[in-house]
């Protein structure tokens, strides 16, 4: 009871928070994008500690300098105006420094062993975490970003809280179906899938001349950003369960890290930006 009552903390608090952020519109969401600088560093160590406790990996400073530096690059592309080809340049430049950085450092001892694991976790870092996490940023550049964005979020912490407490109240009899997370539920899944239809039909209705009515579109974006939600969820209890690793951290207060809060961000945001582009941009 005491992990249910912390997650529902969590959920009441950080949510409206993250609502909150949105409503600061200066600057293309500066406070949005600072937080998602901020998620950025915390997810790559969190990401990094996995990581390594399976594999060989590189040292702490390569993922984290690299993704510090992309996160401030993507900061100063969508909130300062320069070019978003410098976030294409930092996205090469960090592989093939990750790939250079294995040449030289073994280039004296000749031991090369382990070096393809080492380069291949960092390049997975570098995507998992940054390159996904962009797609919200880049929300914050359209027209009716706010409602864009909330739509986002609303979508996938409904999906994601609508899960647990299906799968809490009817879903008993339907775990263990997907083996990589058993505790969840295939009663789970739908409620959460229904619940985020739902939500996004509901806000929608309240904005018709952004969403013209566009039912066909609207349940799409509300199912297929659902599903991607749900899958990021389970990719990352993949990750875990590969390295023997529970919890992403102790960040979250009943949830673990910060990688398990937004593990269902990682892949939504990805597939609702190019839904919102295809349907209303």
């Amino acid at each position: 009871m005491n992990k249910v009552f912390q997650r529902l903390l969590v959920f009441f608090i950080g949510v409206p928070l993250i609502i909150l952020l949105v409503f600061f519109e200066s600057y293309n969401h500066l406070p949005l994008q600072i937080a998602v600088m901020i998620a950025i560093l915390i997810a790559t160590h969190e990401l990094y500690t996995i990581l390594k406790q399976k594999i060989h990996v590189q040292p702490l400073w390569i993922p984290m300098g690299l993704n510090f530096i992309i996160s401030i690059i993507n900061l100063c592309v969508w909130s300062c105006g320069i070019t978003a080809k410098w976030l294409t340049l930092i996205f090469v430049f960090s592989i093939l420094f990750s790939i250079s950085w294995e040449i030289l450092a073994n280039n004296k001892s000749g031991n090369f062993e382990g070096v393809l694991e080492k380069i291949f976790s960092t390049i997975f870092i570098i995507f998992y975490i940054p390159f996904l996490l962009t797609f919200i940023t880049k929300l914050t550049v359209l027209n009716y970003s706010r409602e864009f964005l909330i739509l986002f979020f609303l979508i996938v912490f409904s999906c994601d809280s609508f899960a647990w407490l299906f799968g809490v109240l009817f879903g008993k009899g339907t775990r263990g179906i997907i083996t990589v997370s058993p505790k969840k539920s295939l009663v789970g899944f739908i409620g959460g899938i229904i619940s985020s239809i739902a939500i996004t039909f509901l806000f929608c209705k309240f904005y018709p001349t952004i969403f013209n009515s566009n039912y066909v579109a609207i349940f799409i974006i509300g199912f297929f950003t659902a599903i991607s939600a749900i899958l990021g969820d389970l990719a990352e209890s993949a990750i875990k369960r590969s390295a023997s690793v529970k919890d992403s951290g102790t960040i979250m207060p009943g949830r673990g890290g910060l990688l398990d809060s937004i593990d269902s961000i990682l892949f939504a945001a990805p597939i609702y930006y190019i839904l919102i582009l295809f349907f209303f941009v």
